[in-house]
C-alpha cells in the first residue's frame, strides 16, 4: 500500500489530489455533488422580476385599498379602535384619564354637588350626547349614595373615581321611560 503526498505547492499552485493506492487500485472517494442553483432567496427575486406588473403591484394595491377601507371604517370620535369593539349599547371603555375626581365641599355643599361636578367634569373628558338631565339628576343621587351621608364639614374632600361615574352612568341608561318622567320635576 503506497500513499502518495496529499498536497504539493509548487510556486503558489495546488497540484492534484491523489487518492491513495490500495493494491493496485485507485480508491474511489465520492461525496456530494453541488450543483449551482439559486437558493430561495434567488427564485424569489426571479419570480418578482418576472411577475411584478402581472402579480406584485396589483396585489400591493389591493391590499393598500383593503387596508384603507378597514380603517376608515373602524374611526372612532378619539382615533382608531383597531384592537377593540365597541357598541352603542355598551358603555365605551373607561381610559381613566384622571385617576379620580377629588373636590373640597364649599359652603352648603353636601354629597350631591360634589358628585355633580365629578359627572360634569368626567362627561367634559368622556362625552356621551344620550345623558339627558333626567339621567344626570339619577347619577348623582346613586353617587352620592354609594358614599353614604350626604353632609361634608366645610373644606372636607369627596372623591368619585372614572369606574364609579362609568359604573352609575351605565345604571342610568337602564331605567324606564316612566322613571326618566318621574326625575323630570326636579330639574330646574
Amino acid at each position: 500500500m503506497t500513499i502518495q503526498q496529499p498536497l504539493q505547492f509548487n510556486n503558489q499552485r495546488q497540484t492534484d489530489i491523489v487518492a491513495p493506492v490500495i493494491n493496485s487500485r485507485e480508491l474511489a472517494i465520492s461525496g456530494p455533488v453541488f450543483d449551482f442553483e439559486p437558493g430561495w432567496g434567488g427564485k424569489l427575486s426571479v419570480w418578482i422580476k418576472n411577475n411584478l406588473e402581472k402579480a406584485v403591484l396589483p396585489l400591493f394595491a389591493i391590499l393598500t385599498l383593503l387596508s384603507g377601507i378597514y380603517l376608515y371604517l373602524v374611526k372612532t370620535e378619539n382615533g382608531f379602535a383597531l384592537f377593540y369593539k365597541t357598541s352603542q349599547k355598551t358603555s365605551a371603555p373607561v381610559t381613566p384619564l384622571v385617576a379620580s375626581y377629588k373636590y373640597p365641599a364649599q359652603k352648603g355643599e353636601g354629597l350631591t354637588h360634589i358628585a355633580r361636578k365629578s359627572l360634569s367634569a368626567y362627561l367634559e373628558l368622556n362625552p356621551q350626547s344620550e345623558i339627558t338631565p333626567e339621567h344626570k339628576i339619577y347619577i348623582e343621587d346613586l353617587l352620592q349614595k354609594q358614599k353614604g351621608s350626604g353632609s361634608l364639614y366645610l373644606g372636607e374632600t369627596a372623591e368619585f373615581t372614572p369606574n364609579e361615574i362609568q359604573k352609575a352612568i351605565d345604571r342610568s341608561r337602564q331605567l324606564k321611560k316612566e322613571d326618566l318622567e318621574n326625575l323630570s320635576k326636579y330639574i330646574e
